[in-house]
């Protein structure tokens, strides 16, 4: 036993148009068919992954820039580390030179010293 139809159903399937279902049928087999649908699956699917590559390049790159700043970070500690050695050793350097000035004019009066004196210098050196 089935139970009875009621009267607004009824009047819906009395409005049924067998051409217009038709054409339902159709629009909803081009529109909502497997291949459609697969394709606007695979095309979904490769934004996504454009997507993804995208970002994936982006972390990259920015790793990779992190990478080259922390190493040129540490590059310029030593590089600073390194001009300050090289500015005292120029100082060092300067200090050097003049203590040889100083050194080689003592060095240049002594001798002038030594010959003013003749042989006699000499023999009180020898002894």
């Amino acid at each position: 036993m089935q139970p009875p139809v009621r009267p607004d159903a009824a009047r819906e399937i009395a409005r049924y148009d067998a051409r217009d279902a038709a054409d339902v049928c159709l629009r909803v087999r081009t529109e909502a068919g497997l291949e459609p649908a697969v394709d606007d699956l695979l095309a979904a699917y490769r934004t996504v992954m454009d997507e993804c590559r995208a970002r994936e390049t982006d972390a990259n790159d920015a790793a990779a820039t992190a990478a080259y700043v922390r190493w040129l970070a540490s590059s310029w500690d030593g590089a600073h580390a390194l001009e300050n050695r090289v500015a005292h050793v120029e100082a060092e350097h300067r200090h050097l030179q003049a203590a040889y000035r100083h050194l080689q004019a003592a060095y240049e009066r002594l001798r002038a010293e030594c010959q003013g004196m003749g042989p006699q210098a000499e023999s009180g050196r020898r002894r």
